[in-house]
């Protein structure tokens, strides 16, 4: 455990890149939930997207921990004894889209709707509730434009979906994948 919590702060510290290779990410997430397990005892089942998404990749270095950490924090059921979370993956027009589902607690449509807001205008947040998705988010938005950034959908009981949306390719003809 000692081991782990130590290898998940280097990466956090690390040399300051803002890229990192997909499969670096995946293995980053993938570290940070068999540290939840061990503090939850085995809670938690992660999916990662299949053959279909290129694992050599570049992209935005600490994208999926804050997502998944804010699913664990505010998603977690106790009715369930198990919560999966789904990464899955797919192109669309020129962009890189993403999408990380959860079957936890769900959000009802007014705790929905305060967090949409957040996101899209920043603003107060309650305590540390919400730094998470935010931080996420402005970055996508600093790096690519406004159009990019993450999107939510919850139902309560149901579970939340994230999406993670950025460019292939910017409009100078850069981008992660350049």
């Amino acid at each position: 455990m000692t081991q782990l919590l130590g290898k998940l702060l280097r990466y956090g510290i690390g040399t300051g890149m803002e890229t990192v290779r997909l499969a670096k990410e995946f293995e980053h997430l993938s570290m940070y939930v068999e540290l939840l397990n061990y503090r939850y005892g085995n809670k938690f089942i992660l999916k990662l997207p299949d053959d279909s998404v290129d694992l050599d990749m570049p992209i935005m270095k600490l994208l999926f921990q804050p997502i998944v950490e804010n699913a664990v924090y505010h998603g977690l059921n106790d009715s369930k004894s198990t919560m999966g979370i789904v990464i899955s993956y797919r192109f669309e027009g020129t962009d890189h889209v993403f999408t990380v589902q959860d079957n936890g607690a769900g959000m009802n449509p007014e705790t929905l709707e305060r967090l949409r807001y957040r996101l899209l205008h920043g603003g107060p947040s309650s305590g540390k509730r919400g730094i998470g998705l935010r931080n996420v988010n402005e970055r996508l938005k600093l790096l690519f434009g406004q159009p990019y950034g993450i999107g939510i959908a919850s139902s309560p009981g149901e579970g939340t979906m994230v999406t993670v949306r950025f460019p292939a390719v910017t409009e100078e003809g850069e981008g992660l994948d350049a």
